[in-house]
């Protein structure tokens, strides 16, 4: 590397959960993993925790369309510990997402 990269470092990347993954946890489930950082989607809906290991996690939106291979999961003590935790739950389910996340 020559210029300014030379003395750069790469970033440390992180492990992030995310617990409930609709619409918005998906999305930053795949920003996330599109970064490298090591992504464990945590969700209820046990059909798309299946699609999610076997195919990926496809979003498509103004950030560009992709799919990403993420760690998923319906529970939450398969994480273990997390650098980052994300509730990306409706309201009525933020409580029991803290609680498993504690």
């Amino acid at each position: 590397r020559t210029g300014a990269d030379a003395g750069a470092q790469a970033e440390p990347k992180m492990k992030v959960a995310i617990l409930g993954c609709g619409a918005m946890g998906s999305l930053y489930a795949a920003l996330l993993a599109s970064s490298g950082h090591d992504v464990w989607a945590v969700d209820v809906w046990r059909e798309h925790v299946e699609a999610m290991r076997e195919r990926g996690l496809r979003v498509e939106g103004a950030s560009g369309d992709r799919t990403v291979r993420v760690n998923a999961t319906l529970d939450a003590e398969d994480v273990g510990p997390s650098d980052l935790v994300v509730v990306a739950t409706k309201a009525s389910g933020v409580a029991a997402a803290a609680a498993a996340a504690a």
